[in-house]
This record gives structure tokens, sequence and C-alpha cells, in this order.
């Protein structure tokens, strides 16, 4: 899936070998100059409804790109996806969809860019944070 602006690619994988699971890799074209943050919401198949926030920023090798494990996404699940944009200097997010998104977090370059939301946030959501990581 592209976004509507063409600048973010975002490509769900199966990332399991033995068990279906799933990870949706995000991918911003061109130079990312900011921290950026998309918001992707699914349904797993229980009904349940998650939220995850996920931060790029820039990468000096290779795309700029994070990468979340979608707990409990089966085939067939519905996920829609938004942003990125810039993280708002004082998010009022709730601490268990923070923590819930750094769990998520299936590589480096996404638990790095965590830490550059902690330097940018207040120190509620800083804790969040520090105890996900």
């Amino acid at each position: 899936m592209v976004s509507p602006d063409g600048r973010t690619v975002f490509v769900l994988r199966r990332v399991g070998g033995r068990t279906a699971e799933y990870g949706l890799e995000l991918v911003l074209r061109g130079v990312a100059d900011q921290l950026e943050l998309a918001t992707v919401q699914y349904t797993r198949p229980d009904g349940e409804q998650r939220t995850l926030l996920v931060p790029v920023s820039h990468s000096p090798v290779g795309p700029t790109a994070s990468f979340v494990r979608l707990d409990g996404f089966a085939a067939g699940s519905t996920w829609q996806a938004t942003g990125p944009t810039p993280v708002p200097e004082d998010p009022a997010w709730p601490s268990e969809t923070v923590a819930d998104s750094i769990r998520a977090a299936h590589n480096e370059a996404t638990r790095e860019a965590w830490r550059q939301v902690r330097e940018r946030t207040g120190p509620g959501i800083r804790e969040t944070i520090d105890g996900a990581l």
C-alpha cells in the first residue's frame, strides 16, 4: 500500500517461520529530515482493535524505514495506516499504546526511532518509553 501522497510505502509481510505471524514495514521515499510517526490500526480475529504508533527516523545507511510485528494479525484481518507526520512536541498518547508500540518494534532502527521520540516528549511518555525499551 502506498500513501496518498506517494511518500510512504507500507509493506505487510509474513514474518513467522512455522506460525503465521505478520509484520508491517513502513518505508519513506526520499530523505526524511525529521523524526516522523505513523499510526497503524488493525483488527485481530477475535475482534479486538489494536493501535500502534510507528516512529521513523532518518537512516544513515539504507532506506528510512521502521518495522513492527502485528501481534494477533491473521490473513483476512483489516488494517489501515495514517501518516507519517512530524512527532508532536508534547503528545497525549495513551501509555498502554506507547508500550504496546515499543514492544512491537521488530528491528533496531525502530527501537532507535523510539529513543529519538523519547528525547522530544514530556516526562510521562519518557518513563513509559524507558520502561518498554
